[in-house]
């Protein structure tokens, strides 16, 4: 759950309601649900246990054109998904979309609606609103500036690098630094805004199912760079792994007949000072992805062979 604060929001106004309420993020990822009341259907369950729905469905709720609503509406259900028919508030704050409070409703149209939920409603998404936009600027705060700690850590300047693991360590972006590596996703061509977005959200796909504290990561035009760190080795395995999963969400998310998307794997590194040379490295094998089919989407270090001495640019730019 986000916080405390909006998970009161969400259970006031399904205690008040008697009805479960859910509330989303843009992306259709679960931030706050409140307890059920009988009104919930398959999914609301899956989601409250996986934190997401599927991402096919991502997909088709996001396309019926929620993202643009000024205001409730109802979005028709699903019988592929077990997916009921719900009431949909844009839940936005300063004209930023920060996510959709849906309650389940039979209704066909948003005029059968009492007026009087629908007020209920939105007063609720108001006050959730104002809590996600505070939150948002406090991480983008915080985004910003691991960013430019990662950014300055993978500089080839000595100085640079040697500050960027002071702000590190003395900011505790990382929870251990005994060893890192890197990860480098890179796209094919210039990305368009739905590129760059796929890849952020691939970026936070990834670093949910890591611990926290364990990965600092940036976007920058079509290219995504991820940091790992921990106690121990990821190892070459691992971290394909991983990688693997970085590109399958990219796929799901952007399309996957216009864009190549390739991800390189720099080898193990002790502590934060050798991270610049596992960053080379997964550039490396992402750029000999990218040329030579024959190493697939995903590409280590350590599988080059004598093609590791290809070279590209690696500007963190």
């Amino acid at each position: 759950m986000v916080g405390d604060g909006i998970q009161a929001v969400v259970d006031a106004l399904a205690t008040r309601l008697v009805r479960s309420v859910a509330v989303d993020d843009p992306a259709i990822r679960l931030i706050a649900a409140s307890r059920h009341f009988g009104d919930e259907d398959a999914l609301r369950v899956r989601s409250v246990l996986d934190r997401q729905v599927p991402a096919e469905l991502q997909q088709q709720v996001l396309a019926s054109g929620i993202s643009d609503w000024t205001g409730p509406g109802i979005l028709n259900g699903d019988g592929q998904y077990d997916f009921a028919p719900r009431l949909c508030c844009p839940v936005r704050c300063n004209g930023i979309l920060l996510g959709f409070l849906w309650l389940i409703e039979s209704v066909g149209t948003i005029d059968d609606v009492a007026p009087g939920l629908i007020a209920l409603v939105e007063e609720a998404a108001d006050s959730i609103a104002v809590l996600l936009y505070r939150k948002m600027l406090l991480h983008e705060r915080e985004r910003s500036q691991a960013e430019s700690s990662l950014r300055l850590l993978l500089s080839p300047d000595q100085e640079d690098r040697a500050r960027a693991v002071t702000e590190i360590e003395e900011d505790s972006l990382l929870a251990s630094t005994a060893h890192t590596a890197v990860l480098v996703a890179e796209i094919d061509r210039n990305p368009g805004e739905d590129a760059t977005v796929a890849l952020e959200a691939a970026a936070e796909y990834v670093e949910r199912r890591l611990t926290p504290r364990s990965v600092l990561g940036f976007v920058r035009g079509r290219r995504l760079v991820l940091l790992v760190s921990g106690a121990r080795p990821l190892g070459d395995q691992a971290a394909r792994e991983l990688a693997a999963q970085l590109r399958d969400r990219f796929f799901q998310l952007a399309d996957s007949a216009r864009y190549r998307c390739a991800v390189g794997v720099g080898g193990d590194a002790q502590g934060l000072e050798g991270a610049a040379d596992s960053h080379r490295q997964a550039t490396t094998a992402a750029r000999a992805a990218l040329l030579l089919p024959m190493f697939g989407d995903v590409t280590s270090w350590a599988s080059l062979g004598p093609f590791a001495l290809l070279r590209g640019s690696t500007s963190t730019s």
